[in-house]
């Protein structure tokens, strides 16, 4: 793989990533309270609605992060010529969104 495909893929990644976990989410929400998937925290597993709530809001803000990091990874990739702070910028934007998702989540949840 070139360097140019490399720098095209890499930072629009993660943003795919929560666009395809986002759709999987929807398409098939879990149906109860698990260990194996879906959002899971101590308060979301905490009751059968809280379990419902915390995955449907979840998965939309995924969603709404996904088109964000996407954006981003594309708008760095034409302003960012250093691949050193490329990768750095889109590891910190991905983790920012990532915990974003899970202090929202939890706020809707109390």
């Amino acid at each position: 793989m070139t360097l140019l495909k490399a720098l095209i893929i890499s930072p629009a990644l993660p943003g795919i990533i929560f666009l395809v976990v986002s759709l999987l989410q929807e398409k098939f929400p879990p149906k109860k309270i698990n260990n194996v998937y879906g959002y899971r925290t101590k308060k979301s597993m905490s009751s059968e609605e809280n379990w419902k709530i915390a995955n449907s809001y979840s998965s939309k803000l995924v969603l709404n992060f996904s088109f964000i990091l996407i954006t981003l990874g594309g708008l760095s990739i034409f302003l960012l010529h250093n691949s050193l702070i490329l990768s750095i910028v889109t590891v910190v934007s991905s983790a920012i969104a990532a915990i974003l998702v899970i202090v929202l989540t939890e706020k809707k949840l109390k």
